[in-house]
């Protein structure tokens, strides 16, 4: 078990290693855009409606950051797109961090807390 944990460590350590996510079905364009703050929170406009989630005090600890509130905001996108049935088709959404938009493209990070997002 250790030499395959040892395997798997290394394996996942290769900074070329990425799952390339093919995307399904038409395109669909609802202008969506994702943000974040840390003075404030996350929002987004989804087909031209908007929400917002301010950030509880204390929430910067080891790991959160404004990267992993903007990895945040891209998995609330997702749950929101779930929840309208929305399967099997590619939508175009807007951020304006680039290490997030690398990592949920590559399906890593070398963040924990974005990892989780991921």
């Amino acid at each position: 078990m250790i030499q395959d944990l040892k395997w798997w460590e290394t394996t996942l350590s290769k900074p070329s290693l990425f799952c390339s996510l093919q995307p399904k079905g038409p395109q669909l364009d609802w202008d969506i855009s994702v943000d974040a703050s840390m003075d404030w929170g996350i929002g987004m406009i989804v087909n031209s409606k908007w929400d917002a989630w301010s950030l509880h005090p204390g929430w910067k600890s080891e790991g959160r950051n404004i990267s992993w509130l903007e990895a945040l905001a891209i998995e609330f996108l997702v749950y929101i797109l779930e929840a309208n049935d929305l399967r099997d088709v590619t939508i175009p959404a807007h951020s304006d961090n680039q290490r997030v938009i690398s990592a949920f493209e590559k399906s890593h990070s070398q963040s924990i807390s974005i990892n989780l997002s991921i």
